[in-house]
């Protein structure tokens, strides 16, 4: 259901989740469906159901269509991708690092967030939900490399917006 502000509704999200076959965490319906479509910092922008640009759109295809460039690095980074069983599915990206949620040990909720390092090929389990990551990465309390080199690069050391709402045409 698209409407103006585009903001996900209830119904896209049972949509989405019946179209991959799990669940999405609430947290990160939350996340999305509260801020919409636009960009944390700069250029750090999670998917929605209802998202107008190709890039950004959450669905089964366009994440298909997100991985299929990038399917042979998988095995460097030892990782499985949606469609595969177990397979992690994009929810975020910048630049070439993306924000993935792994599916649990039953397979019907997508329960563990990942970094992914595309060009490294490094992953990195963040054992949090994608909110206090956003969080967490913004004041600054992530301390690993990884993450220092990330959020100064996403807010320009301060100078950048928490979050920018993207206008639509």
């Amino acid at each position: 259901m698209k409407n103006s502000q585009n903001i996900p509704e209830e119904a896209d999200w049972k949509r989405i989740d019946t179209e991959f076959g799990f669940s999405f965490p609430q947290d990160y319906k939350d996340l999305v469906t509260r801020f919409g479509s636009g960009e944390f910092g700069v250029g750090l922008c999670f998917r929605s159901p209802i998202d107008s640009s190709e890039y950004n759109i959450l669905s089964p295809e366009a994440v298909v269509q997100h991985f299929e460039p990038i399917v042979d690095m998988k095995e460097n980074a030892k990782l499985a991708l949606y469609p595969d069983r177990f397979g992690a599915v994009i929810i975020g990206s910048i630049d070439r690092q993306d924000f993935l949620l792994r599916p649990d040990k039953t397979g019907k909720e997508l329960a563990e967030l990942l970094w992914w390092d595309i060009d490294t090929g490094k992953v990195k389990e963040l054992n949090m939900s994608i909110s206090r990551f956003v969080h967490d990465l913004y004041l600054g309390k992530i301390h690993e490399d990884w993450a220092v080199e990330l959020r100064d690069y996403i807010w320009r050391n301060g100078t950048a917006p928490l979050f920018t709402q993207r206008e639509e045409s």
